[in-house]
């Protein structure tokens, strides 16, 4: 990644709750006073994690850090370099930074909102990642319409696949199937693992949780994915078992993927879906001598190929 797009400490701003497994496996088996009791045990981080705060130690926490954000608003705002890269800076955007977070974690997301909003404004390299919290605090607020308009705003953001991801999920909630749809395709072929993520019977909540605790990730990975729902956990809750449909179903066209007559190795797949070659309808518009041209693909890949039946173009 270009520093550019590397947030500066990722662990110091994931979400610092601790999840019990076992209870996001039976999430979809509790009762209605149970989901909300488990709603707000993670809105006050009572029950989840013993050493949590209590709502009143929450609460004055969230006051303590507004009033020393509000204590060193004026002299960060008369200061000629407002950024990271004015290293007398870097205490007050963290302080503001950790604030933001606090606010996100306990859905409090318009707050939130106009603080990261605030920092991507004074800071064009966005060296803290707030161009990814303000793109999931649009989409927690089920507020699409920006989500979107942010989004597009740069070309570099269509073409960052940890925004992305999220958009797909606002998209297929919002029922932008033309949308989601491009989106699939643009991160089957950027993110590892994407189309293989698609097709996952159930919903992977729990290397979604996991990601939080990832603190170095590389551009395209599976951890980016992961890390990039994580963004907009408190959404997932209630939403992943349509998701997972949703994405099930895009691919449920009757094509048959190449992948799955389990004679290619992963870097065949891999070089085929170089020039868009996912299913075997693809490989019917490329002739022989044109599909040996592409890398790894040889003669004996074209046999076995034939030998399940696949036909190429005359």
């Amino acid at each position: 990644m270009a520093d550019k797009d590397k947030i500066v400490d990722l662990n110091q701003y994931r979400e610092e709750k601790e999840f019990d497994e076992d209870l996001f496996e039976n999430l979809l088996n509790m009762s209605d006073e149970e989901s909300d009791d488990f709603y707000d045990s993670i809105a006050f981080g009572d029950g989840l994690n013993a050493d949590g705060p209590s709502g009143k130690e929450l609460l004055a926490e969230i006051r303590r850090l507004e009033e020393l954000e509000s204590d060193g608003y004026l002299a960060w705002m008369m200061s000629p370099e407002k950024s990271w890269l004015n290293l007398d800076a870097r205490p007050y955007l963290s302080l503001k930074m950790d604030l933001a977070v606090l606010y996100k974690q306990n859905g409090l997301y318009q707050k939130a909102l106009e603080h990261v909003m605030q920092m991507f404004r004074e800071d064009p390299n966005d060296s803290l990642g707030c161009r990814y919290e303000i793109l999931a605090l649009y989409i927690l607020k089920s507020d699409y319409t920006m989500a979107d308009a942010f989004f597009r705003s740069r070309k570099e953001h269509e073409e960052d696949a940890m925004m992305a991801i999220p958009m797909l999920i606002s998209a297929i909630l919002s029922d932008a199937d033309k949308q989601a749809g491009a989106l699939i395709e643009q991160l089957c072929d950027q993110v590892d693992g994407f189309f293989e993520f698609c097709r996952l019977e159930e919903f992977p909540m729990a290397r979604v949780l996991d990601a939080g605790a990832v603190e170095f990730y590389e551009a395209n990975s599976k951890d980016s994915l992961y890390i990039a729902l994580y963004s907009i956990l408190p959404l997932l809750l209630t939403t992943s078992v349509y998701i997972q449909a949703y994405l099930n179903d895009h691919f449920s066209d009757g094509e048959v993927y190449l992948e799955d007559f389990g004679i290619l190795s992963s870097a065949q797949l891999l070089s085929l879906n170089d020039y868009d070659i996912k299913t075997a309808t693809d490989i019917q518009y490329y002739s022989e001598e044109e599909l040996l041209t592409i890398p790894k693909i040889g003669k004996v890949t074209l046999k076995k190929l034939k030998e399940i039946g696949v036909v190429f173009r005359k």
